[in-house]
């Protein structure tokens, strides 16, 4: 959405402000979403997507405008490169979630997942590369 020029923006400092409605209401809109999952009060669910994605929409409504952050770039949504990112850092946060529980059902390691990303993967990746390195 903060690529879109708002229709109903008529300057800069009125587009700033309708694209923090549509940040606050992507954010009220999770805010009611997760107390939905969490006290299973589902008589919320249509606030929480009414707010969480017909609000922003409707302030976001208008044209999309080129940044110029791809040369060539046309004038076209980039969703599907996201959903591939997407896709990639789920995959990859799965697979740090699997190697927490292996690695904390040994009874050895007492860390959580950040500092198993942080401090111990890359010490992991030479323990693992450095003899399949030597054998070639």
């Amino acid at each position: 959405y903060l690529n879109h020029n708002p229709a109903m923006a008529v300057n800069a400092v009125n587009r700033l402000k309708v694209v923090a409605k549509a940040a606050d209401c992507f954010s009220e809109g999770d805010t009611i979403s997760r107390c939905v999952r969490q006290n299973q009060n589902w008589n919320l669910l249509p606030a929480a997507l009414a707010i969480g994605t017909v609000m922003p929409a409707t302030y976001a409504k208008g044209r999309r405008e080129v940044f110029g952050l791809y040369p060539g770039e046309n004038n076209f949504p980039r969703f599907s490169a996201w959903l591939g990112q997407n896709s990639s850092n789920n995959k990859c946060k799965r697979l740090l979630g699997e190697l927490h529980t292996d690695m904390i059902s040994s009874g050895n390691f007492h860390a959580d997942r950040t500092s198993l990303r942080l401090d111990y993967c890359g010490v992991l990746k030479t323990a693992i590369i450095q003899p399949l390195v030597k054998k070639e």
